[in-house]
Formats: structure tokens, C-alpha cells, sequence
């Protein structure tokens, strides 16, 4: 492992090649939770109950809905792949939570709505001043100096996601995804201008979409020419199996490679 930055670790990249693959990349495909954002919005919907005082007999639904997360990610914590068990914990607990807290009951393309109320607490927990300080230093200026093309790829609530796309200046939103690795394919298959790809990960739970990004990669019919990876590791130690870049607790590091500082 070598260090470009002091928060910016690579395996075999030199920092002149890492530059111009971070200044020629045509889209920049993003998670939100844990990777941009100094934890999580999801959790944060949780913490704060929102939703809750809308439910009815919600106190009570609440605590038999943490009595239940408690035991999923205590089951977690002792699986032998423990990192790929929690997100599956984290995932399986906030859809719980969305079902039983922010739905309506009115079915509106096969999709429950979220509710009105659930809409307006949504909107006072992303406002700017939030989403600002919440943010890891840097990510703001990071987006700024990269040319390319942004999208979010979050399973995040979709007032959540498109709220933090607006702030950074992003060009697209898929929120709410259950099968990143499909909606990447479809991207894929459906854009012949994503060429050039980076992806912004902080775990597991995009490792499939990174691997159908690279199987594209490897198909002389397909148009994916690179697939440049950074991921979002504080410890700064994880290993480089779907990685190329671990950025750690900031960007600026990032910024000053494609500036050339």
C-alpha cells in the first residue's frame, strides 16, 4: 500500500496516472450513507423517529421494531463474514422501518407513497445547513474540480437522496434501489456515453454492482474502457479486491491530486 496523500492510499496506482483517470472519467456514480455522508440518513430517519407520532399505536410498533433490529444485528456481529452479514442487517432493519413508519396506505404504481407527514420531516432534516455539516470534509470541493458526470446510486429515501444530489451539483439520482448491480446494468447497456466510470463506495454492499462494472469492462463489445474504484475506508485498511483507491476521513487529498498541488 502506498500513500499519496496523508488520507489517499492506492496499491499500484502513480499519482499522475490516478489523475488523469480522475480528470478523463465521463461518470462518476456515487453511495450516499457512510461514503459522502459522515454516517447515515437512513439511521438518522430512526434515531429521530420519524414517522412514528403519524402511526398508529407507533410508540409501541417502535419499540417492538428496535427490540427486533437489537436481535438482527446482535445475529450479525457473530456471523463469520461479519461485514457482509451487517449490511444485510442494516438493509433488512431500515426496510422494516419503512414499511411499518413512512408509508401510506394508498398504492400508487405498485409503490407505497411516503406520507405527508413523513415529506415534511424529511424536508426539515435536509436542509442545507445539514446536509452541509454533515457531509465529510472535502466531498463538496471533490465534486467541484471533477469534470465528470455525477449520479447518486442510493438505496436512501428518494426526498433524502435527490436533496444531497441538489446541494453537491449532481446530474442524476436513482434513489430508493433494491438491485444496484441491475439498475448499473441497465445504465450500461442503455448509455453508450459511459465509458469512463468511477464509482464511490464505503462496503460490501456494492460489490456486485463493481464486478458487473468490471465484467463490462472486460467485453471487447462493450463500451466501459476503465473503472476506477475509490472507497471510502476511515481505518484506511482495507484490502484493494474491488478497490483502487481508499480515501480516508476527508477529500482533500483527492482535490489536491486533481489540481495538481
Amino acid at each position: 500500500m502506498n500513500f499519496l496523500r496523508q488520507q489517499v492510499a492506492v496499491k499500484d496506482l502513480l499519482e499522475l496516472e490516478l489523475k488523469q483517470r480522475l480528470l478523463l472519467a465521463d461518470h462518476c456514480i456515487s453511495d450516499l450513507d457512510h461514503t459522502d455522508v459522515n454516517g447515515s440518513p437512513a439511521e438518522d430517519l430512526a434515531k429521530q423517529r420519524i414517522g412514528v407520532s403519524s402511526t398508529s399505536l407507533g410508540n409501541l410498533r417502535y419499540a417492538n421494531w428496535a427490540f427486533w433490529t437489537g436481535l438482527e444485528f446482535l445475529s450479525a456481529y457473530h456471523c463469520e463474514d461479519r461485514e457482509t452479514a451487517m449490511e444485510k442487517a442494516k438493509e433488512q432493519c431500515f426496510s422494516a422501518y419503512d414499511s411499518a413508519f413512512l408509508r401510506t396506505s394508498k398504492v400508487d404504481n405498485c409503490r407505497l407513497e411516503l406520507k405527508r407527514e413523513v415529506q415534511q420531516e424529511l424536508t426539515e432534516l435536509v436542509n442545507k445547513r445539514d446536509i452541509a455539516k454533515s457531509l465529510f470534509p472535502g466531498v463538496k470541493e471533490f465534486y467541484q474540480a471533477l469534470p465528470a458526470q455525477k449520479m447518486y446510486l442510493s438505496r436512501n429515501l428518494q426526498p433524502i437522496v435527490e436533496a444531497y444530489a441538489g446541494f453537491l451539483g449532481f446530474t442524476g439520482v436513482k434513489s430508493e434501489v433494491k438491485l444496484k448491480r441491475a439498475v448499473l446494468e441497465h445504465l450500461l447497456l442503455h448509455n453508450r456515453s459511459m465509458k469512463r466510470l468511477i464509482f464511490r463506495i464505503d462496503g460490501v454492499a456494492e460489490d456486485e454492482m463493481i464486478n458487473t462494472a468490471k465484467f463490462y469492462q472486460r467485453q471487447k463489445w462493450s463500451q466501459v474502457e476503465d473503472v476506477l474504484v475509490l472507497k471510502r475506508s476511515l481505518s484506511l485498511q482495507d484490502d484493494f479486491k474491488t478497490a483502487d483507491v481508499l480515501i480516508g476521513s476527508n477529500d482533500y487529498g483527492l482535490v489536491d491530486i486533481i489540481d495538481g498541488k
